[in-house]
This record gives C-alpha cells, sequence and structure tokens, in this order.
C-alpha cells in the first residue's frame, strides 16, 4: 500500500525529472528549440517569418538557461497535477499513476518537456484545463439536488 506522502514524492519526481535532465546536459532538445533559443539570445530575424504568439515572448527571457528550464519545468509540474486531479476522480485512489505513467511511461509529453517549443506549453494548458473541468464536476455534484 501507497501512502499519501509516497504519491507526492512520486509524481514530485517525475515532475522535477526532465529539469534535472536539461541541467545536466545543458541544452534543450528538439528541432524547434534551437529557433526559440537564438529569438532569446537576441537574434530575432528566425521571429520574423510569422512565428506563433508564444514566439514573441520567448526573448523575455534573455538567454537565460536556467530561467528557460525553469518555465518548461514549471509548466510540465501544472499539466501533471491537472492530469493528478482528473485521475483522482477516474481513478479514485489509484489517482497519482495517471501523472505517473504519462510523466515518465509515456515518452510524448516527457520529450516535449526537455523540447524549448510551443507544444510543452499547449499540452500543459490541455491538461490544467481537464483538470479545472474536473474540478468543476466535482463541486457541481456537491451543489446540483438530485
Amino acid at each position: 500500500m501507497v501512502t499519501k506522502l509516497q504519491e507526492k514524492l512520486l509524481v514530485l519526481l517525475v515532475i522535477i525529472a526532465p529539469a534535472l535532465t536539461l541541467l545536466s546536459r545543458g541544452v534543450v532538445w528538439g528541432a524547434d528549440s534551437f529557433a526559440f533559443m537564438s529569438v532569446a539570445c537576441g537574434k530575432p530575424f528566425v521571429n520574423d517569418i510569422g512565428h506563433p504568439f508564444f514566439a514573441q515572448l520567448v526573448p523575455l527571457f534573455n538567454c537565460n538557461f536556467v530561467l528557460i528550464v525553469g518555465v518548461m519545468t514549471f509548466f510540465y509540474g501544472i499539466g501533471l497535477l491537472g492530469l493528478w486531479v482528473f485521475g483522482n476522480r477516474v481513478l479514485k485512489k489509484n489517482g497519482y499513476m495517471l501523472p505517473f505513467v504519462v510523466g515518465s511511461l509515456t515518452p510524448l509529453f516527457f520529450l516535449e518537456a526537455l523540447r524549448f517549443e510551443n507544444q510543452l506549453f499547449g499540452f500543459s494548458l490541455a491538461f490544467v484545463g481537464l483538470g479545472l473541468f474536473t474540478i468543476y464536476l466535482e463541486l457541481r455534484d456537491l451543489y446540483v439536488d438530485e
């Protein structure tokens, strides 16, 4: 039987794993990551091609690798927390397994957490939306008289 503390530590370990990987490598990984890094480092010619809204925010990172990894870890973490909320509703007491599986055994989301690209932020916001919708359903169940 897994205790609540062990569940939280397991999810926390999955959240910080990409950050530890990125900090140990010293470079982000992915095809578009280098384009976004060049914009963050002051080469705006990539931005003139017509990148989406996210690319307009990239120069604010000011080529600070630790800040970029921190922001990526934050979005990855809130995405997994949204999945945790959803998992607790669907899987009940094994809800902690959903962010663990998606964050570690499913390569797509973990690899997106290593890339400085739009997809990580899109996935994270989608998972947060799923978690917020789950909270809405729980609150609705509390206040709706049947």
